[in-house]
């Protein structure tokens, strides 16, 4: 059964049960921690139900759905995946929620998430009503959250608009140009460049093509923290 499972997976599964697979069935329910980097497949991690803390980082495809069952989650990071929609995820308890740097564009669903403390959104491609409704909906209940600046959103929004691979997002002050999932990228979560607002703006503006150019010149220079 194991051998069908994407090799990062095998990695973070037998990381988290301190030895090589198989696992034990009843091993399975008792991991609490789970660490994914770099999967194409997630197949697998369903087994783990007793998880507490999950974290996804450069996978694709991810589907909010992958986490429904996790009944005891508190602690959920997915960076620089292929994450588009949080549908499913009502009825978790979760507590912190780490999405940077994907392609999300509803936050709705986070409204039903009432023991979430604090979200991480920085980097998607959220629509108007995310962004200016339901995001200060959230923060007017107490919740601790980090989000683009408007000029930042309004950039990644039209990168996606323009059909291209990329989100922006803003790093110790720095703009850099992400490129969540493996659409376009070997590594979703390095080599993201160091561009200005105005340079990205005129590419949008004369030849949305050039942000690729953009992008490239930082390739596998640099990884998110």
């Amino acid at each position: 059964m194991t051998q069908s499972f994407d090799p990062a997976v095998v990695e973070a599964l037998e990381s988290a049960a301190g030895h090589v697979l198989p696992l034990e069935d009843s091993e399975w329910p008792e991991i609490r921690e789970l660490v994914v980097q770099h999967a194409r497949d997630l197949a697998g991690i369903e087994r783990c139900i007793g998880l507490t803390m999950l974290f996804v980082l450069g996978c694709d495809p991810v589907d909010s759905g992958f986490v429904s069952q996790f009944t005891s989650l508190s602690t959920l990071q997915v960076n620089d995946s292929g994450l588009t929609c949080l549908e499913s995820m009502n009825d978790l308890p979760l507590i912190q929620c780490n999405l940077n740097r994907n392609l999300i564009t509803d936050l709705t669903p986070l409204l039903d998430l009432h023991d979430l403390t604090s979200l991480d959104i920085i980097g998607n491609p959220l629509t108007a009503e995310s962004y200016e409704e339901v995001l200060p909906e959230l923060r007017s209940r107490g919740m601790y959250i980090t989000w683009s600046e408007r000029s930042d959103w309004e950039l990644t929004v039209r990168l996606q608009e323009a059909g291209l691979p990329f989100i922006c997002y803003r790093n110790q002050n720095v703009l850099r140009l992400g490129s969540p999932g493996f659409h376009h990228v070997k590594v979703p979560d390095a080599g993201h460049s160091a561009v200005t607002e105005n340079e990205l703006r005129e590419a949008l503006d004369e030849d949305p093509q050039r942000v690729y150019q953009l992008f490239e010149r930082g390739e596998g220079l640099w990884s998110p923290g």
